[in-house]
């Protein structure tokens, strides 16, 4: 399991130092408190697995030179991916597909806080530098303290989501997130949510209060089937 140090520089005019680790799975991040830049190392096994990006493709993208563009598409954000052919396939919520061999995009410009099937051929590891989705992280006695919140449009049926910033140490326990995330709503977490899956199978099924995933964990991304549309507020708290 790879490790994610997340390194301020300046935080309110003072130093703060570096060298926390946190143990993930699946990412690790440098981020710069002072010019809000982020990188995301996404580790992704040989044929099909789930992924999201918590760099913002909407609004900005960093290439290897630094430059900023308006917006991403799937083919730039995922480029690394196209060397000597490794990238089968990368396909949307909605079964829209970029087909590199076939110089194909029917996806076009990646949406924050969706993600993304793809498939290779062999496992790489590739690194997506730009802004984060969320600025609002807090730093607190060596500590993620608070998260940003992002909103999710849910569709009636089947979706596919990630979570839009650095989760940490991935003690964000999925049963607990949807309790807390659906409190306010009438009835329990399964009048609104059916099933929860992550790429391996492994699923959370709220009806039978049974959670064979564990946390949710940045880099990854997650198939949930809803009984309606909704709009989730994704939020969270490590303590």
């Amino acid at each position: 399991m790879p490790n994610a140090i997340l390194k301020v520089s300046d935080l309110d005019g003072a130093d703060y130092p570096s060298g926390l680790d946190l143990s993930v799975n699946m990412f690790s991040q440098d981020i710069e408190m002072s010019t809000l830049e982020a990188s995301q190392t996404l580790s992704i096994p040989a044929g099909w697995s789930i992924i999201g990006i918590y760099i913002d493709a909407q609004l900005s993208y960093a290439d290897n030179f630094g430059t900023f563009a308006s917006s991403a598409g799937i083919s730039t954000m995922l480029s690394e991916l196209n060397v000597d052919g490794n990238l089968i396939i990368a396909k949307d919520n909605f079964g829209a597909a970029y087909l590199p061999e076939w110089n194909f995009d029917g996806i076009g410009d990646m949406v924050n806080g969706q993600g993304y099937q793809i498939k290779l051929n062999n496992p790489q590891t590739i690194t997506i530098t730009g802004r984060p989705i969320t600025t609002s992280t807090i730093i607190s006695l060596g500590t993620i303290t608070s998260f940003g919140m992002e909103e999710f449009d849910l569709l009636n049926g089947w979706n596919i989501i990630t979570p839009p910033y650095d989760l940490g140490n991935g003690s964000f326990d999925i049963a607990t997130f949807f309790e807390s995330a659906l409190s306010d709503f009438p009835g329990p977490v399964s009048d609104y949510v059916t099933i929860f899956k992550d790429y391996l199978g492994s699923a959370y099924l709220p009806e039978w209060s049974f959670n064979g995933i564990g946390n949710m964990y940045s880099g990854q991304a997650y198939q949930l089937k809803t009984t309606q549309a909704f709009t989730l507020n994704f939020s969270g708290d490590s303590t």
